[in-house]
C-alpha cells in the first residue's frame, strides 16, 4: 500500500502534459544486464510487440498481468502509459541482454528466442 502511494505522489507532482506533449516515462535500472533488469527490457519488448509463445504448458500472449504501474487504480492517478518508457542503465557484465535472458533461464525459450 504505501508503494501505492509513493507512486500516486510522484504522478500527482508531475507536471501536466499540454495538447502538444505527451508523458513519457525513464526507467534507470542499475544492473541492467542482470535478471531483474532484463526481465523487465523482455517484458516491455514482448508487450510492444505484441508477441505470442508456446509456454511450458499453454500458448501466452504477452500482457502487463501483474505490472502495478498498469493497473486501472493507477492509470486513473495519472501515470504515463509503460510501453512507451524509455529505459536505461549499466551493468558491470558485458553480456548482451539477450545472452544473459538465455543464461537466467527465467522465461520461457520460446519469447527469449523471439527477442534475442
Amino acid at each position: 500500500m504505501r508503494l501505492l502511494a509513493i507512486l500516486a505522489g510522484l504522478a500527482a507532482a508531475a507536471a501536466k502534459p499540454t495538447a502538444r506533449t505527451k508523458r513519457k516515462p525513464g526507467l534507470l535500472i542499475v544492473g541492467l544486464g542482470g535478471n531483474n533488469g532484463a526481465t523487465v527490457l523482455a517484458g516491455l519488448h514482448a508487450n510492444n510487440m505484441k508477441l505470442t509463445w508456446e509456454g511450458a504448458k499453454k500458448k501466452c500472449t504477452a500482457d502487463y498481468t501483474g505490472c502495478i504501474t498498469q493497473t486501472r487504480a493507477m492509470r486513473r492517478k495519472g501515470l504515463a502509459p509503460f510501453k512507451r518508457a524509455a529505459v536505461g542503465g549499466w551493468d558491470i557484465r558485458p553480456t548482451p541482454i539477450g545472452q544473459a535472458l538465455r543464461e537466467a533461464r527465467i522465461l520461457d525459450f520460446d519469447l527469449v528466442r523471439q527477442l534475442s
